[in-house]
């Protein structure tokens, strides 16, 4: 995966998980993905009815949709496909021994930040189930577009400052938008060492929300 993906994959899907997790309980808000749709319900939303959110791809800053959001937090947003010169090559973005069924295919993560009308940010809209940070269970999403129908299956390892992180990757990305997930499988400490499993797949954990995280 290359640095800045890399960065953003695992440090926003799986060290967000560990520095961003706060407990919830509203399993409710998490109404879903249906084609270029998505819908849902920020958990605690107390900021009214006067904010949008505005989505964007990574690879270009390049704007593909916004939503009013409700005085409840609900919303809706239909984004629009980033333009395909603007996203990166499957194979660039992955950069890990994964095995990829179609290496042609183009990708780019898609961030959602969340403002009031006359453009002035709060912060962005993050997808999590609040399980306490380096905690078996503790997961985190991510929006991604793709340009082909992509399989992309493996594992692999690295370590840093005392920790060792294993990746194992299960991904069955359908052409257009897709949802994707990064859980703690396993977490253990021994004499100061930390070993972490993280799954990265399709699979939608229970209790995931949608939420504002302020000044982020």
């Amino acid at each position: 995966m290359k640095t800045f993906t890399f960065n953003f994959f695992l440090c926003g899907l799986i060290i967000l998980a560990f520095t961003s997790c706060k407990k919830d309980s509203d399993s409710s808000n998490s109404e879903g993905l249906s084609g270029n749709i998505l819908k849902g319900k920020l958990y605690g939303w107390t900021q009214g009815s006067d904010k949008k959110i505005v989505s964007t791809s990574s690879t270009a800053n390049e704007n593909t949709g916004e939503a009013i959001i409700g005085s409840d937090g609900s919303f809706s947003i239909s984004m629009t496909a980033p333009s395909v010169a603007t996203l990166d090559g499957i194979v660039s973005y992955f950069e890990m021994p994964l095995a990829i069924s179609d290496t042609t295919s183009k990708c780019a993560d898609i961030f959602f930040e969340i403002g009031d009308n006359s453009g002035t940010s709060i912060g962005s809209m993050e997808f999590s189930n609040g399980i306490a940070e380096l905690t078996k269970g503790c997961a985190v999403g991510d929006i991604m577009y793709v340009t082909k129908n992509t399989t992309l299956k493996g594992s692999f390892s690295y370590s840093y400052f005392g920790i060792t992180e294993t990746e194992i990757v299960d991904l069955n990305l359908k052409t257009g938008w897709n949802l994707i997930t990064s859980e703690v499988t396993k977490y253990s400490e021994d004499a100061g060492a930390i070993t972490i499993e993280n799954k990265i797949s399709n699979s939608v954990p229970a209790n995931m929300n949608w939420k504002l995280t302020v000044g982020k």
